[in-house]
């Protein structure tokens, strides 16, 4: 047992490097900031109040986020053997840079766009598209902003933290890539019209996007293509993301033709999809397949 466990923890593993240490304590820091958050939901209508209905519902949901990004910046400031970690949310990975973001942008959207595209060529959904006035310019920019405040915010408690605590705990790089997903799929099981087909959807895509850290070595990707996934599906065509639904987008949903299928799921959108599966795994198979080939060795930050 004892010769087991050290061909699998790192050199120096104490019982504060274990994954469930780390995942009691991700799962601690979003549930307190659940109190700073809902504050900022409820005063940002009020800050902006005068303006269009559909954009402070929206905005005050995605930058109320901003809480997360506080109490892990400062849970690392304050715990010293943790401060390695912020090197990795900007330039202590070699792959955070413009063009590997813009390549999440491009994966994030391209996926999802295929999954809604699905869902529309089979007939479950309709989207009308009423066209965007030169008043909605500069809300749709905020909002691009607070979409990346909220998936940013995910991505540094699972991809970020917990990602690297992982890694520093563990030899296999699999702990890290298999492992983080978990808190991010217990965080969402209270979501509206969650199914257990949506959470091992939520699961996949979690390791799709530790794969594409740890291959392009870049944290960046991650919040990138989160915040195109949820962009594409909130924002550009009106649907639900993760179940919850908001007011303001480009493509409107037509509510009266919808229907359930292996393309489309009534209650939680495309990311509750049997089609989506597929292509989550398609995609995980082929990171892995450029991983292998590629023997790349990303950026460990514990050893500097």
């Amino acid at each position: 047992m004892q010769k087991m466990l050290k061909k699998i923890h790192r050199e120096g593993f104490t019982w504060r490097d274990s994954l469930f240490i780390h995942g009691l304590i991700v799962l601690a820091m979003f549930l307190i900031a659940q109190i700073p958050q809902t504050i900022l939901g409820l005063l940002t209508p009020v800050w902006l109040s005068g303006m269009d209905g559909d954009f402070t519902q929206t905005l005050s949901f995605y930058v109320a986020f901003l809480a997360v990004w506080v109490i892990v910046i400062l849970f690392c400031l304050i715990v010293k053997r943790n401060r390695v970690i912020l090197g990795s949310f900007w330039r202590g990975l070699k792959g955070n840079t413009v063009p590997k973001y813009l390549l999440g942008l491009l994966f994030g959207f391209g996926l999802n766009a295929l999954s809604i595209g699905a869902a529309v060529l089979h007939r479950d959904i309709r989207i009308t598209w009423p066209g965007i006035a030169a008043s909605a310019i500069g809300p749709l920019i905020i909002l691009a902003v607070a979409v990346v405040i909220q998936c940013g915010s995910e991505e540094i408690l699972y991809r970020g933290y917990y990602f690297q605590r992982l890694r520093k705990g563990y030899t296999s790089p699999a702990f890290a890539i298999f492992i983080n997903p978990i808190p991010f799929v217990l965080v969402h099981v209270f979501n509206p019209g969650v199914t257990v087909l949506a959470l091992i959807n939520i699961y996949l895509v979690g390791v799709v996007m530790s794969l594409m850290v740890y291959y392009f070595d870049s944290f960046w990707i991650a919040i990138a293509f989160h915040s195109a996934w949820n962009f594409t599906q909130n924002i550009i065509f009106g649907l639900p993301n993760s179940g919850n639904i908001l007011r303001f987008s480009i493509g409107k949903l037509d509510t009266t033709t919808i229907s359930s299928s292996f393309f489309y799921n009534a209650n939680f959108g495309v990311e509750a999809t049997g089609f989506t599966t597929v292509l989550l795994i398609v995609t995980m198979i082929v990171f892995f397949l450029l991983i292998y080939k590629s023997k790349k060795t990303p950026t460990d930050i514990w050893t500097k």
